[in-house]
Order: structure tokens, then C-alpha cells, then sequence
């Protein structure tokens, strides 16, 4: 398939994705309000246009910066299936916590300095991940060894992964305070 057809193919989906309610996907995407910007709806040239200025080739996906927004070219990028995959919208979510979302970009060096603090804490408390876990669990934030693993390697980014690193230094913190405060 040319770029041309892939093009197509993605424009296709996309408008079916968020306009057509037979869709499989359409609840994920026009059932929770996912629109496309008019200009890109009217005519498929201006996303063709687009696509071919914004570094589109054919080993990428068209993926929505902020998973809640609507399909436009300040919310579009061409990404690779790592990047996409690590920008998906979740479908469970703590009490109170609306969606992952960032206001920006993510600070690779700050994520990494997290995880080295929580391997080693967990290390020099002699605790597991699946305790870990399990303390997440108790504030409604399910994940599992796998996806804690994959958090903690460094192989798994985004706001979820941020959300979930900022709880595990939280957890911590409370249990060195406890730890230390205990007769």
C-alpha cells in the first residue's frame, strides 16, 4: 500500500473511529467526545497536506498528543508503536483522578532518578514490587508485576508511569516516616 492509500486508510478509520456510532471503537473515541478539527473533517488534501509537512512516514501512527483531545494538527503526531503504545488512554482510573495528562513534555532524567530512588528504597527496606503494588491497590491504583517491572526498567513511559512513580515515592516516604517513628 502507497502512502497514499496508508493515508487514506488512516483518514478513514479515524473519521469512522469518532463519527460512526457502528464503529467497535467508537466508543472509545466519538463516544467520549473525540471530534476532528473542521478543516481536516472537510477535506481530506488538508490532512494529506499535513501528514506530508509533519513527518509522516509509513512506519508511524497517527497519535493524539493528549488522548482527550480531538484529532487536529496541535494534538496530531506521526509516532512509532513504542511512543503510541505508551500514550494510550486507560480505562481505569483512581477516585478523583480525571485522566493521565501531561502539561508538557515528560523529564526523562527526573523519571529515571525516580525509579533509582524507589529500586533502591525497595531494596534497602527489603520490600517487593508486589508489596508495592498492593499499596497502590489500597489508594485505587491498579497495576500489576508486569507493568511494574516494565515502570521501573525504564521501558514504560508517560503520565500514567508518572502518576504511578510519584505514588511509589509517596508510599515510601510514609513508610520510612512510619519505620523510623515506631518504637
Amino acid at each position: 500500500m502507497g502512502s497514499n492509500e496508508r493515508l487514506k486508510s488512516i483518514y478513514g478509520s479515524m473519521k469512522k473511529r469518532c463519527y460512526n456510532s457502528k464503529n467497535p471503537n467508537y466508543p472509545a473515541y466519538g463516544g467520549r467526545g473525540i471530534r476532528i478539527c473542521d478543516e481536516w473533517l472537510d477535506s481530506y488534501d488538508a490532512f494529506e497536506t499535513w501528514a506530508l509537512s509533519n513527518g509522516y512516514a509509513d512506519d508511524l501512527t497517527l497519535d493524539r498528543i493528549d488522548v482527550n483531545g480531538d484529532y487536529e494538527p496541535a494534538n496530531c503526531r506521526w509516532a512509532d508503536m513504542k511512543t503510541q503504545g505508551n500514550n494510550k488512554r486507560h480505562y481505569w482510573l483512581p477516585d478523583g483522578v480525571e485522566d493521565f495528562s501531561y502539561d508538557g513534555e515528560p523529564d526523562p532524567e527526573e523519571q529515571e532518578k525516580k525509579r533509582l530512588e524507589i529500586r533502591r528504597r525497595l531494596s534497602n527496606y527489603r520490600l517487593s514490587q508486589v508489596w508495592l503494588i498492593s499499596q497502590l491497590a489500597k489508594r485505587g491504583l491498579k497495576t500489576d508485576k508486569t507493568e511494574m517491572s516494565s515502570i521501573l526498567a525504564g521501558s514504560r513511559v508517560g503520565a500514567k508511569t508518572e502518576y504511578i512513580l510519584n505514588a511509589c515515592i509517596e508510599i515510601l516516604n510514609q513508610y520510612q516516616t512510619s519505620f523510623v517513628d515506631s518504637p
